[in-house]
């Protein structure tokens, strides 16, 4: 791997994700069935109205680590803050 320099720039905000496209019951029963999957590691990446608190929360016991990344313009890239997330 060569750069990883584009990961500094802004996404496009047209991206759409699987958790953006799910409606308000479909939204817990997806990250409750990601949840209960015997996996090693699920990676869940979201945007700010996709995962609400309350969502979190049901996964909560199941969550080992949050990281919320912003991007804080040209200058300094992309931030990564450790257990944070929307809203805390």
């Amino acid at each position: 791997m060569n750069s990883l320099s584009y990961l500094s720039k802004p996404q496009s905000r047209g991206r759409i994700t699987p958790l953006g496209n799910a409606d308000s019951e479909y939204r817990p029963r997806t990250l409750q069935a990601l949840k209960d999957f015997d996996l090693d590691q699920v990676i869940i990446l979201t945007h700010d109205e996709e995962v609400t608190p309350r969502l979190a929360e049901t996964i909560k016991s199941s969550t080992l680590q949050t990281f919320l990344v912003t991007f804080e313009g040209p200058a300094k890239g992309s931030v990564v803050q450790p257990d944070a997330y929307f809203g805390n």
